[in-house]
């Protein structure tokens, strides 16, 4: 899926003093990601509201339905960000893009208390239960994070003991000590440019599942290990770049994701 940005107004309070940029900080909400069972999701019919001492900004997601990220200036304070009634949850099918609603219940505080610190990174986490998956989505410097719980219907219901074997008067067979096969690992970037940025700093994100080791690179450098989650290049020249990610699991099956991106410097 494209991805496509917005810089959204920022209204500032009566009174309030002009900021410099190094007073600032960013929201960057990202309205799709990947859970750890390989189910996509995407918010839908959202508005949030960040509110604070000296400013307070409106995003929405349907300001261009096609968008799947929203970024937000905003001077560094304290804050609460509300997230209105009316918001819906979809679950996409990656291959061919249909969507569906599903029935979620946002259990996190609402309204949710939250620090923009200048030039840092601070984390702030919605939580919705779909009944036993998660998927983290978002990234910037206050990050949103969207946490979905799912499970089937009867979840939580006792496991029902098989029968007994009947007793026979024949040998027992040899019965093997085989290990189950390891889960399938699955990889996916849910934050970071693609297409042209014109600037020489790109930072990435993403999630993966059943990995025992997850690695990354940069171009046709080696793969090294990346655990964390995320991975800040600077320095970047010119011309176009593919960072990929490499999730390999406990049998030393891999899952491979890639995006690509051009700089462009002003």
């Amino acid at each position: 899926m494209k991805s496509s940005h917005l810089l959204l107004p920022l209204a500032l309070l009566a009174g309030a003093a002009a900021c410099t940029t190094s007073d600032v900080g960013s929201v960057e909400l990202t309205l799709t990601g990947t859970s750890p069972s390989g189910t996509l999701y995407r918010l839908r019919d959202a508005r949030l509201d960040l509110t604070g001492p000296d400013a307070h900004a409106t995003m929405s997601t349907e300001d261009d339905p096609t968008r799947v990220e929203l970024v937000q200036t905003v001077p560094a304070g304290s804050y609460t960000l509300d997230l209105a009634d009316g918001w819906r949850l979809e679950r996409v099918d990656p291959v061919t893009g249909a969507s569906t609603t599903v029935d979620a219940t946002l259990v996190s505080a609402d309204p949710m208390p939250l620090t923009v610190v200048a030039d840092q990174l601070t984390p702030a986490v919605l939580r919705f239960r779909a009944g036993g998956d998660d998927v983290a989505l978002g990234d910037g410097d206050v990050v949103v994070v969207i946490d979905v719980e799912e499970g089937s219907p009867d979840a939580g219901a006792p496991e029902l003991d098989a029968p007994p074997a009947p007793v026979t008067d024949a040998a027992a067979p040899e019965v093997l000590d085989a290990s189950p096969a390891a889960p399938a690992p699955s990889v996916t970037i849910w934050n970071g440019p693609s297409g042209t940025i014109t600037t020489t700093t790109a930072t990435f994100a993403w999630s993966t599942t059943g990995a025992e080791a997850v690695d990354c690179r940069l171009d046709a450098a080696p793969f090294a290990a990346c655990p964390d989650g995320s991975r800040t290049f600077a320095g970047l020249t010119e011309g176009t770049h593919q960072f990929t990610v490499r999730a390999t699991n406990a049998d030393g099956v891999a899952a491979i994701a890639s995006r690509s991106f051009a700089v462009e410097l002003p």
